[in-house]
């Protein structure tokens, strides 16, 4: 994303209870303090790891 900050993208599908993981080189500091729930997958990643996270968020029904 060039640099773009997802968070409102990241807001509307918590809010909506869509699951979601945010990929970023930063790791957990990605993540806002307000929304420590978020899940962050920090590159680089292997791809089992995105998809045991996707399909944990999705068992869960999104961050909380």
């Amino acid at each position: 994303l060039a640099g773009m900050k997802v968070y409102p993208v990241a807001e509307m599908l918590s809010a909506r209870g869509i699951p979601f993981v945010i990929l970023s080189g930063y790791g957990a500091a990605a993540v806002p303090a307000e929304h420590p729930s978020w899940p962050v997958c920090g590159k680089p990643f292997r791809a089992e790891q995105l998809l045991a996270m996707l399909a944990e968020q999705i068992a869960a029904g999104g961050p909380a």
